[in-house]
């Protein structure tokens, strides 16, 4: 499949003020509209490290700007030479990994910004990465050595989703990661343990979420990937790995049985964690297991909140006044229960949102939960297929 980054364009139908609220399990949020870069229109908020700096981008028509919000106001991080840069992760010291255009939009590779501007990772388009012109940044790890994970084009013009780590600024060493027999597969989180989720094809062509780390072999085979399966069990059926938490844990969304995607948490088993009516996608997941993302309902996008077994719209979970009629899409949760993504103002614009979790709120520990035993807005997704 054509791996290029496309924008998934969702039709606000009508902005609806959800003022009533519910705040079961003692969880309520307030929210903060993160604004955007001057000259542009629209934002989204993609990453959140443990102190609450966030990475995201604008956007205007179709170009885009990756941003850092690291003290308070947007960082205008730039781009390669080319129009348009995305910004997807932050680690805890403000690193920033995401995508940018060159010089004449030529190519669009993977970027990762220490502090000291965009750095272009050379290397991935060499014979000792990964041999092709395009390349993605996903996310960086914590570690001394700031893993990086992402795709990258083959000369084939496939893409495979790589490991990156980091000996110095400019000194990468690339571990091809594979596929499941297909072409392409993706690298989308890197944990703690160096334990990696995405997605790969399977010689039918269908994707797969996977999980890789070199110390935890498959089969008694290290540095292969691990078919998680999907809900459905369909030979046709599809599934996405969206995140992994340093408990191993991931996070994603898959075809079922009955056909519409659902959201799922994979601890060695992958459990269904249901909608709020519609189509669901888990995008994140922090440490204490609590899971955010989307779900339809009524034909809108809103936000979600997974915990305790139960998903809950973050729509209704909101107290104090807020610049927002509709939380759209929730990518990311930290540790201390902040969240980014999207949402529709009360003037009917799409802004990055960040959402602090009240001191009133119960924060679960790890183990104790989800362990089964345990106006119109152009919204610019992740993903790419």
């Amino acid at each position: 499949m054509h791996r290029e980054l496309k924008w998934t364009h969702v039709l606000v139908l009508s902005l609806v003020c959800l003022a009533g609220t519910t705040h079961a399990f003692g969880i309520s949020f307030t929210a903060q509209d993160l604004g955007t870069l001057p000259g542009y229109s629209a934002s989204i908020a993609y990453g959140v490290n443990a102190t609450g700096q966030v990475a995201g981008a604008a956007f205007v028509g179709g170009s885009q700007e990756a941003f850092a919000d690291l003290s308070g106001s947007l960082i205008d991080l730039g781009t390669l030479g080319g129009t348009s840069s995305r910004a997807f992760g932050i680690n805890d010291a403000g690193s920033v990994v995401g995508e940018a255009f060159t010089g004449g939009d030529v190519s669009e590779v993977a970027f990762a910004d220490y502090g000291g501007g965009l750095n272009n990772m050379p290397g991935l388009s060499t014979t000792n990465g990964l041999g092709g012109t395009d390349s993605f940044a996903y996310d960086i790890s914590d570690n001394a050595n700031k893993e990086i994970v992402g795709s990258a084009q083959k000369p084939s013009g496939n893409f495979h989703a790589y490991f990156a780590t980091v000996n110095n600024v400019g000194d990468y060493v690339f571990d091809d990661l594979g596929t499941l027999g297909g072409n392409n597969s993706d690298a989308y989180s890197v944990n703690a343990a160096g334990g990696v989720s995405g997605d790969a094809q399977t010689a039918g062509g269908e994707y797969h979420a996977i999980y890789w780390s070199s110390s935890n072999p498959v089969n008694g085979v290290g540095n292969q990937l691990e078919d998680l399966g999907t809900l459905s069990g369909a030979s046709n059926a599809q599934s996405f790995g969206n995140s992994i938490n340093n408990n191993g844990v991931i996070v994603g969304y898959s075809d079922t049985a009955s056909g519409p995607d659902h959201a799922f948490m994979w601890n060695g088993t992958m459990h269904d964690l249901g909608t709020l009516g519609g189509v669901s996608q888990a995008e994140g997941i922090n440490n204490n297991g609590l899971i955010v993302g989307r779900s339809v309902v009524g034909g809108v996008d809103h936000a979600f909140i997974y915990t305790n077994g139960v998903m809950m719209d973050l729509n209704n979970l909101l107290t104090g006044s807020s610049d927002f009629v509709a939380l759209t899409e929730a990518f990311a949760i930290n540790d201390a229960g902040q969240i980014v993504g999207d949402g529709i103002t009360t003037g009917g614009q799409t802004r990055a949102f960040e959402l602090t979790m009240q001191p009133s709120a119960s924060t679960p520990e790890p183990g104790t939960m989800l362990l089964f035993a345990p106006g119109l807005a152009a919204l610019f997704r992740r993903r790419r297929k």
